[in-house]
């Protein structure tokens, strides 16, 4: 396979992630070895893997005509971020207050980066046993529904005029199926000084474990999504760079090896790390010699966004369900479920998803 130059700068970058380098610099020093095009072509990977910041970041010691008009693209991009952050920053000052006051446990997900990527929501996780009085505590303090109360698992909620969704979760969920459990996230919760981007009075915020945060992503992206980003591999390689064994552990724990070697056989694509290699253990159970086989027959060049073949996706689910003794009871909240436009959903997704592997 003939390896481009945007290709080895980006498994360069992510191997500087892994390793704990300081991969602003490496990807700096990778595109100005790139001709114009190729460095053009890497700075829109990574703007389309939601690594906008760092797309412009790395145009910024190079010139040239085109190369001046992508930065002007992205640096309006960039400017929009910057205002999306100090939007998050007062929705997560916002609850860090609510919480504090209510003595209510809980940990933030899946919304603070590495990378400077700003998401459209702030994900924050629960116990059930909380729901009711979070939701109260929340609009006491100026935070308002925009979902149905009753959908517990993920419920958002809007503070004031701010465009910011706080998404109050009591589970991670698909179809009201369980993709990775809660607990995950709640269990060993650090509570951190976070200082805003505008700021410098910051506040705490109780997050999720690094190793349960890498582990959550994954389950997102392979079970949820269906689909890995580069700004995914990026994230999981730097949170899990001194622990990956940590990660190999809690993927046993609560059923998700398969989704984790997905992941892994994706990442491994990029780039060739020993870390990895150690992630891909794909067992001899006739779903994960399927998975296995599906990956084989995937093109050898992985094109970030890569979506994932949908047999992959559902085996990573099952996979988790008959490892935890949840099949059982996924099948019934499924039948059960109230939210009958999802199923709608699913059936189109699944169509649209049949037909793209055709």
């Amino acid at each position: 396979m003939i390896v481009t130059g945007q290709q080895r700068a980006i498994a360069t970058f992510l191997e500087a992630v892994a390793r704990g380098r300081s991969w602003h610099v490496v990807l700096r020093e990778e595109a100005i070895r790139l001709p114009t095009q190729e460095a053009l072509l890497l700075a829109r990977v990574l703007d389309a893997n939601r690594l906008t910041r760092l797309a412009f970041e790395t145009l910024t010691p190079l010139d040239g005509s085109s190369i001046r008009t992508l930065k002007a693209e992205l640096k309006t991009k960039v400017r929009m971020m910057d205002e999306a952050l100090k939007s998050r920053d007062e929705v997560l000052r916002a609850l860090s207050m609510t919480f504090s006051q209510s003595d209510i446990d809980y940990a933030v997900f899946k919304t603070l980066n590495g990378f400077g990527s700003i998401g459209v929501d702030v994900d924050v996780m629960i116990n059930l046993s909380d729901f009711s009085p979070c939701l109260e505590a929340l609009q006491s303090q100026g935070f308002r529904l925009i979902d149905d109360p009753s959908k517990r698992y993920a419920t958002g909620l809007v503070f004031g005029a701010n465009p910011i969704i706080l998404d109050l979760h009591t589970d991670l969920a698909v179809l009201g199926v369980r993709y990775a459990p809660p607990e995950l996230l709640l269990r060993d919760a650090r509570e951190t000084h976070y200082t805003p981007s505008n700021s410098h009075e910051g506040f705490p915020l109780r997050v999720a474990p690094e190793h349960a945060e890498a582990l959550t992503r994954i389950a997102h992206a392979i079970v949820k999504e269906g689909n890995v980003t580069l700004l995914d591999v990026a994230e999981v390689l730097r949170q899990t760079a001194d622990g990956a064994s940590d990660i190999g552990a809690s993927a046993k724990e609560v059923g998700l090896e398969l989704a984790v070697s997905a992941f892994s056989w994706v990442a491994l694509h990029a780039v060739r790390l020993p870390s990895l290699s150690q992630w891909l253990d794909i067992r001899d159970t006739a779903l994960h010699s399927m998975v296995k086989g599906v990956l084989a027959r995937m093109d050898g060049e992985v094109t970030f966004p890569e979506r994932m073949p949908l047999p992959v996706v559902l085996a990573a689910l099952v996979d988790r369900l008959i490892e935890t003794g949840e099949l059982r009871t996924a099948f019934r909240a499924f039948k059960a479920l109230p939210f009958k436009r999802n199923i709608e959903q699913l059936r189109s997704r699944v169509i649209e998803r049949i037909a793209s592997q055709v």
